[in-house]
């Protein structure tokens, strides 16, 4: 029987997959200045990865959008490669035509972190080759993916949930109740 797993989830495994390092020195690169250019949802989760250093947790607790653009920007190379690889079977390969291509990709140079991203990406934007690409994961050894940390929550929304301390909350109301008792006596 085998277990059902989101993309979002291999988009997150396949980051926590690629070294650290890589990661790290493709964000380095990145002009991440609030221009306006990007997306907040995406710039402010990549201006923290690069001020904090935890791929780890960005890539278990960051907005999915966060997770795939980092998965984008490594995978571009490996994407064009792979195209020229598959030829005319680039838009619907068969599992046979994906696996000889990773192979080939894999004799020309391209690392594990490549690969990996290739194949998560994919996943992650639901190209047609997304299948077989979950299927080499779970085949291939040198690709198999670590799992999520314990205790994460991998949210696949936007937005990270809020969380307010009970005390808090009761303090707020108390003041707003205060600041209406006052405003109606003057």
């Amino acid at each position: 029987m085998t277990i059902s797993i989101s993309s979002a989830e291999y988009v997150r495994r396949g980051l926590l997959k690629i070294s650290s390092s890589n990661v790290l020195g493709v964000i380095d690169t990145l002009d991440l200045r609030p221009t306006g250019k990007i997306n907040p949802v995406i710039g402010v989760p990549l201006r923290n990865l690069q001020q904090k250093r935890d791929v780890q947790t960005f890539a278990s607790t960051a907005p999915i959008a966060a997770v795939k653009a980092v998965l984008e920007i490594l995978a571009l190379e490996p994407m064009e490669q792979i195209i020229e690889a598959l030829g005319d079977n680039a838009e619907l390969p068969t599992f046979d035509q994906m696996s000889v291509a990773i192979d080939q990709l894999v004799a020309n140079g391209s690392t594990t972190d490549d690969i990996v991203a290739l194949m998560a990406f994919a996943i992650g934007e639901e190209f047609p080759a997304g299948p077989h690409c979950q299927k080499l994961f779970e085949e291939r050894i040198e690709f198999s993916l670590p799992p999520l940390p314990e205790g994460v929550v991998a949210t696949t929304s936007f937005f990270t949930p809020k969380v307010v301390d009970p005390a808090i909350k009761e303090q707020r109301q108390a003041r707003k109740e205060a600041q209406k008792k006052k405003k109606k006596r003057n």
